[in-house]
């Protein structure tokens, strides 16, 4: 499988979506070091607008894992864990409301085997910084 996703990450030096995910998965029985990092999977073109905020968590049997992502103009994606199996027995906690207003936004290329979970390779490209102001012209 490969996958390549644009995708905005929190500003260097801010771990809680790291944090959250490691809890997550030591919860559901997962090693953590074997997941890629958490990440906001962009539904739209370009960067959110605005200050970025999480919303509720998502799951179904058959889509991706996380928490809602809503900018100035609404809903801009998925924040995605990398947990296979969510358990519906785990405690999740309350979504935790961060917001942010710096980040940066890059392409994830992720390629995995076609079964199992053996090993995964994943890189960001075009890795660019991101404002929550709109640009200067």
């Amino acid at each position: 499988m490969n996958l390549r996703q644009r995708a905005w990450l929190p500003p260097d030096g801010d771990n809680r979506l790291v944090r959250l995910q490691d809890s997550l998965a030591r919860a559901c029985g997962t090693d953590p070091m074997t997941l890629v990092p958490p990440f906001l999977a962009l539904e739209a073109e370009g960067g959110p607008v605005g200050p970025l905020r999480t919303g509720e968590w998502t799951w179904s049997a058959d889509g991706p894992f996380g928490l809602g992502a809503f900018d100035s103009r609404g809903s801009v994606g998925l924040f995605v864990f990398d947990l296979e199996a969510v358990d519906a027995e785990v405690a999740f906690p309350p979504s935790p409301g961060w917001t942010w207003t710096r980040g940066r936004v890059a392409t994830l290329v992720l390629t995995a085997p076609r079964q199992g979970r053996n090993y995964r390779l994943w890189s960001w490209e075009g890795l660019s910084g991101w404002r929550s102001d709109h640009p200067r012209g």
